[in-house]
């Protein structure tokens, strides 16, 4: 049997497409909660999975918002995040703004909360992103 992945939309939204896997969902979800505050309608979708990647479904979601932010826990090259941008970018979507990446990997990966939380919760550097992203500050 032959396994496809489908995305999830874990939350709709018309001004940015959040794309995420794993634990990033949540600090996605918990970014665009506070977002909503500020006029800001995030789409999140949860990938489910890398492999296969269901690039149609992140496709469709750029169509709809026109921008594009793809977050993860690794380095910030060759990573799920600068993945997911080159391929929506050959899917032929038209972004309005473009698309930025947030890796909140340090050089060591870290296993202490304490350590681990500062980079990976939902923090001013995504919302940063957003906020450039859709121009609204």
């Amino acid at each position: 049997m032959l396994f496809r992945s489908v995305a999830r939309i874990a939350r709709s939204g018309t001004d940015l497409t959040i794309a995420a896997a794993g634990q990033m969902v949540h600090r996605a979800l918990e970014a665009a909660d506070l977002l909503a505050g500020e006029g800001v309608s995030c789409e999140v979708i949860d990938l489910r999975t890398i492999q296969p990647l269901d690039v149609d479904t992140v496709a469709a979601s750029v169509r709809k918002t026109g921008r594009l932010l793809a977050v993860d826990e690794a380095y910030p090259r060759c990573n799920l995040a600068t993945d997911v941008m080159a391929l929506v970018a050959r899917s032929g979507n038209t972004l309005n703004v473009g698309c930025c990446t947030r890796n909140t990997a340090k050089p060591i990966a870290p296993y202490a909360s304490a350590i681990t939380s500062d980079g990976t919760r939902a923090g001013s550097s995504m919302l940063r992103l957003v906020r450039k992203c859709t121009s609204k500050r």
